[in-house]
């Protein structure tokens, strides 16, 4: 049985990853903001455990949405080092960053991600 048809059997829906360029600068020195690249997936989304998670930030506390995303189609994490950002997935009209994010290879390969919602001016 392949994951495609496990995926199915789980209620799988077309969804839309946004994957950003690569980090580039302008001539200050500054980070530009990245341009994005859209590509259709079919993944089982599912709640992420708790269905919302606090998230702190300098400028207070907030609860934002989690959700738990399954997919064979290849979803990244920010990685520092690589100097990459995060993927981005959009789910029932609401921008979701990709926070962590598992490349399973036992028994059927697929990638299981966690991701959060964005505020608005985030995404």
């Amino acid at each position: 049985m392949s994951a495609s048809v496990i995926l199915a059997a789980t209620g799988a829906v077309s969804i839309t990853r946004r994957r950003p360029a690569a980090v580039s600068y302008d001539s200050s020195g500054r980070v530009v903001p990245p341009s994005f690249t859209d590509t259709t997936i079919v993944a089982s989304v599912q709640s992420g455990g708790a269905s919302r998670s606090l998230v702190h930030n300098p400028e207070g506390e907030r609860q934002a949405q989690r959700r738990r995303v399954i997919t064979e189609s290849e979803l990244r994490a920010a990685d520092q080092d690589a100097g990459t950002l995060a993927d981005r997935v959009l789910i029932d009209g609401l921008v979701y960053e990709v926070q962590t994010v598992k490349r399973v290879v036992h028994l059927l390969p697929h990638y299981a991600a966690d991701v959060l919602a964005l505020q608005e001016e985030e995404s």
